[in-house]
Formats: structure tokens, C-alpha cells, sequence
């Protein structure tokens, strides 16, 4: 069983007891951080032992509870990060499952009914809610779409609609909702009408205004700052303490982590401006040739007008799209800002000014002469990146021999001062450098600095991590050691099989039974059948039935064993008086007969 949770609970119920309120997810955030180096199965699932635990535990809980700490502050603003898009991802994932689903609930009970009113009442509502305008308060809203909607499907034509068969109204409601909402979008752009509808790409470019001149300023300041810091740790000349130096380092990782972070935003953004940018001429052109088709003719063919609807309402849903998108980005910037400031920063202008007297000029390197020197057959030098290269830099761009040879993370140089770029053909990826030494030492061994040594030096400081895009290699459960069952290799089989193009005739054994006691029962009741036999005292038939293949009449039926041929019904009697009329010598008399029928 995955005993995350349980430890997590562990870690913030200590960390409460000291009087630190600790989210569950920067607790559960920081525990998966410090398992890097532990070994991992298939499912990214890990086993630890229990004196392990309870060190990860306290390690967890002193961490947790430190004030004024720049790493605590990065996990902070990872956690956040993480957790912000994962719970965007996961209800943008939601929203579009509940929409489909009550969008098949609507057609199902438009295409089972037969009542035309209703009919029409739920196709609007089928609209309204294709068009997510279900949820609107404004009356006007239901009664534009309605008014729309029987433009294009009058109340008289439902009853041809409604004798169709499903899969053709379920595929004319698809065409419906859109046509009707085409409809609607242009009247707002007429104006004649569009009540409820939102201005998506006005509202799109202001957030994207503002968005990318407040990444361009966060971006500058702490890429300023993070020189700084840069500066003053790779000035020999400046004396400081170990203690010292690992705090300018924390805060320095943290101000990197900060520009990624903005810098990342500042990418979704102007890709969300580069797609709406792309969709805003033909969404322009498709209202012109409307407003021209419209201003021409008042009676337009259904098969030229429709199309330009169906075309309009597929744009808009791209201008939603973007506005959901920059509204996510949005969330995220403001979640990054709030971390501009969350330490006190101990880097001093005094050590700035003497980090920057001391700085040397640099000179543009000699591309040619690194390329000559690069002699590795495994890798390929790159004086400048391809379009689109950049995006596939490995580790976020930064310089991984930096980090493995000096111990302190720099950033690839770009640019005229760039040392340039190598091609690693083993993993086609590409890799970028601070210093053209660093570059020809990674030519020289790329492996050595892709090997363990990477995650040991990431393992001595967790909060790299994510700067460097490893978060892939941290485990995803925690279980307990001995409590998990092996899980069993995987097997691959081949199997080769035919698809059936005939006739299968269906077959089913009605005397199948699947239950073992009434298999024993059905057994020896068979068994005790076996030692009966007839007697022939039983039927006639059986008493004269012959095995030879001479007999040719059947025994006639004996009278004893078939039913008599009498009376059943009651006897009648009958009285009447004798000797009423005849001569003068006759007598009366009472005679009673009785009538057997």
C-alpha cells in the first residue's frame, strides 16, 4: 500500500505541533524530492525501510519549519507551480468530459421525443449549452437564441425532423447548434443583438498586453539580480564564509528558478498572441463576406450563408480556447510574482561593485577554432542554433559542466558571446554552455556529466531539480520495504488472428449449468436411472412392444384400459296420473318414470 499520505500526515501534523501551518502538498512536494537517488521500479515506485522513513520525516519536518530560508522559499514556488498547472490541467480535463456528457444527455432526449414543442424547447437548450451560455440569467439571451433558431428550423419543419432516425438528427443537431450560434455571433458584430456573448478577443489581447510587459519587467529584474549573485560567486577576490556562500547560492538558485518560471509565461503568452494573431484575418474576412452576402440579397441560398456560420462559430471556439489559456497564464504569473520578494537578501552592493571592478572584458570566442577541436565523433558542433532548436536545450539551457566540475549552476551563454552549441547524437538533444572551456570538456566525455554524477550533485541540492527539468526521475509512491509483492516481468506474445467476414450463427446451450453440485445432482440421477427397468405390467404398448423387425400392426386398445361409453349426466324423472280419460271402468293412478340419457 503507498504510504505518501500517511507520511505526509506525519510531517504536517509535527510541523503544526511546532506552530508552522505546512500545506499537505509542499510536504508531500518536499518528501519526493529528497528520494532521487533511491532505486526505482517500472511504475516510478520506490521501497523505503522504516529508520529511513522516520529520518525523512525529521529531515521534512526541519525544513519545513525554517524562517527566512531562500531553498525553502524555491521548494515554495516549485510546489506552487506544480501544483497550479496539475490542478488546471485536471479541471480544463473535467469541464470538457461533464460538457460532452450532458451534450449526448440533450441529444438523446431531443432525438426520443415526439412532442414538437419540447422538441424546440430543448433544441434551444442544446444551443445555449454548446454555445456555454447555459448557465446565463439574461433573459435576452434564450430569447435571441430562439428567435435564431427558428430561422433556421422553423416550428413547422420539426415534424419532418422528428421522423428521422437518430444518427440523422443527432449528426443535423451538430450542424444546428452551430449554424444558430453563427448566427449569433454575427448579429453582434452587425450590432443587431449578441446578448451574453463575451468579447473573447478584446478581452484576449488586454490580458496579453499586460501580461507580456509584466514578464518583460519581472523577467529584467531578477535576471539582473541572478548576474549579480553570479558574479559576486565567481569572484575569487571576495572572501566570505562557507555559510555565507551557501546562502548567496541558495538565494541565487531561487532568483534563477523565479526568471525560468516568468520567463516560460512569457512563451505561453507569445504563443497565445502569435495563435490569435493567425485567426484574427480570417475571422475578420468571414464577417466581411457575411456582411456582403447579407447587404446584397435579402433571400440567400441556404447552401452558401450556412457554411459561413458553421466557419464563424469554429473560429470563436479558437478565440475561447485562447482566452482560457491566457486566463490560466494569467493565475500562474500572479502566483509567480508573489514570490518576487520572500527572503531577506544578504547579497550586498559592496560586493557587487567589487565583483564588477574586478570583472575581465570578454571576447567574442573563435568559433572556428572550437569547432576544429571538437573532435568527438559522437557529438556535433553548432555555431548558432536552427529556429525552433532553442525549445530542445537540454536541462532549461543551463550548463551542466558547471555544475559537476565548479559546483555552482550557470547559465548557457547566448549570443555573440555564446561558446556555441553541441549535438548529441546518442539522445538527439542539444546542449549549451557558459565558457568554451566547459564546451570542450563536455565534447571530450559527454557521458561523464550525464552519468550519476548529475543526480548526486541535484541530490545535494533538491530544489535543482525542477530548475534543470528533472522532476522526471523522482518518484511517484512510497511504499513501505517488504510490504509490496514483486510485480512479475512483463511478457510479450504473438498471436496471430483472423477477422470473422461470415455468417456466426448464434448458439446457446440452454442445459449448460455452470454449478458443480447440481453437476454431481444431474450425474447421479443418471447413474441411478441406470439399475430401473419396466416392467411389463406397466402399459399395454410396453407389454406388447416387440424388437424385431417383423411386427407391422399395433395391439388393438383393450376396452378395460379406455374410458366406458355411459351416461354421465343425472337421471331425469318424470310423474304424471294414470287413468284420467278412457272408459268408465279405468282407475286412477300415480305413475313415476325415471329417464336414463
Amino acid at each position: 500500500m503507498d504510504i505518501t499520505q500517511t507520511i505526509v500526515q506525519e510531517v504536517v501534523s509535527q510541523c503544526g505541533r511546532r506552530g508552522f501551518v505546512v500545506s499537505a502538498s509542499l510536504a508531500r512536494f518536499y518528501i519526493i524530492m529528497q528520494l532521487l537517488l533511491e532505486e526505482k521500479d517500472a511504475s516510478r515506485a520506490v521501497e523505503l525501510p522504516p529508520e529511513r522513513i522516520e529520518a525523512l520525516v525529521d529531515s521534512a519536518v526541519v525544513t519545513l519549519t525554517r524562517s527566512d530560508c531562500p531553498s525553502l522559499e524555491t521548494f515554495k514556488l516549485q510546489a506552487s507551480i506544480t501544483t497550479t498547472k496539475r490542478e488546471q490541467l485536471n479541471r480544463s480535463r473535467t469541464e470538457e468530459v461533464q460538457h460532452k456528457a450532458k451534450s449526448q444527455q440533450l441529444v438523446h432526449e431531443i432525438c426520443s421525443k415526439t412532442d414538437p414543442d419540447q422538441v424546440c424547447g430543448d433544441m434551444t437548450l442544446y444551443v445555449l449549452h454548446e454555445s456555454k451560455l447555459f448557465s446565463s440569467t439574461n433573459d435576452l439571451v434564450q430569447k435571441e437564441t430562439m428567435t435564431a433558431l427558428e430561422s433556421v428550423i422553423p416550428r413547422g419543419s420539426i415534424a419532418p425532423f422528428i421522423s428521422q432516425k437518430f444518427e440523422e438528427k443527432a449528426k443535423q443537431l451538430d450542424e444546428l447548434w452551430r449554424i444558430v450560434w453563427g448566427i449569433r455571433l454575427f448579429n453582434k458584430k452587425s450590432p443587431k443583438g449578441g446578448a451574453g456573448i463575451p468579447a473573447y478577443p478584446e478581452e484576449t489581447e488586454t490580458i496579453l498586453e499586460a501580461g507580456r510587459k509584466a514578464c518583460e519587467t519581472h523577467y529584467e529584474q531578477a535576471e539582473k539580480q541572478a548576474h549579480h549573485y553570479q558574479l559576486v560567486l565567481t569572484t575569487p577576490s571576495i572572501q566570505m564564509t562557507p555559510e555565507e556562500r551557501q546562502r548567496l547560492v541558495d538565494e541565487y538558485i531561487n532568483r534563477k528558478q523565479f526568471s525560468l518560471y516568468v520567463n516560460n509565461i512569457q512563451k505561453m503568452l507569445e504563443e497565445s498572441q502569435s495563435r490569435s494573431e493567425a485567426v484574427k484575418p480570417s475571422w475578420a474576412q468571414l464577417v466581411s463576406d457575411v456582411r456582403d452576402m447579407v447587404g446584397q440579397s435579402s433571400s440567400i441560398p441556404k447552401s452558401a450563408i450556412y457554411p459561413k456560420f458553421i466557419d464563424m462559430s469554429d473560429r470563436w471556439a479558437i478565440f475561447r480556447g485562447l482566452h482560457d489559456d491566457v486566463v490560466d497564464c494569467k493565475k500562474l504569473l500572479d502566483l509567480v510574482v508573489a514570490f518576487q520578494a520572500p527572503f531577506h537578501v544578504t547579497l550586498s552592493q559592496t560586493q557587487v561593485d567589487a565583483a564588477l571592478a574586478t570583472k575581465a572584458q570578454e571576447s567574442v570566442p573563435n568559433k572556428l577554432l572550437i569547432a576544429s577541436e571538437v573532435q568527438n565523433p559522437s557529438v556535433t558542433y553548432l555555431s548558432e542554433l536552427a529556429d525552433g532548436t532553442e525549445k530542445r536545450l537540454e536541462f532549461n539551457g543551463y550548463c551542466i559542466p558547471s555544475l559537476i566540475d565548479g559546483g555552482l549552476l550557470l547559465d548557457g551563454r547566448h549570443g555573440s558571446l555564446s561558446p556555441g552549441y553541441l549535438h548529441l547524437h546518442v539522445n538527439d538533444t542539444f546542449y549549451a554552455f557558459s565558457s568554451e572551456r566547459l564546451l570542450k570538456a563536455f565534447a571530450r566525455d559527454p557521458f561523464r556529466y550525464l552519468s550519476t554524477d548529475l543526480l548526486q550533485a541535484c541530490a545535494k541540492q533538491p530544489e535543482l531539480i525542477h530548475l534543470l527539468g528533472l522532476q522526471n526521475e523522482l518518484p511517484q509512491d512510497i511504499f513501505l520495504q517488504g510490504t509490496r509483492a514483486a510485480s512479475k516481468p512483463r511478457e510479450i506474445v504473438k498471436v496471430d488472428s483472423q477477422s470473422q467476414t461470415g455468417q456466426i450463427d448464434p448458439f446457446k446451450d440452454h442445459k449448460y449449468e455452470w454449478n458443480e453440485w447440481e453437476l454431481r445432482r444431474l450425474a447421479l440421477k443418471v447413474a441411478n436411472l441406470r439399475s430401473k427397468k419396466t416392467h411389463s405390467v406397466q402399459t399395454n404398448q410396453s407389454h406388447n412392444r416387440r424388437d424385431n423387425d417383423a411386427q407391422t400392426y399395433l395391439p388393438k386398445t383393450q376396452e378395460t384400459q379406455t374410458m366406458q361409453s355411459k351416461a354421465t349426466q343425472p337421471s331425469k324423472k318424470v310423474q304424471y296420473i294414470k287413468g284420467l280419460r278412457g272408459n268408465a271402468s279405468a282407475r286412477v293412478q300415480v305413475v313415476q318414470m325415471e329417464f336414463d340419457q
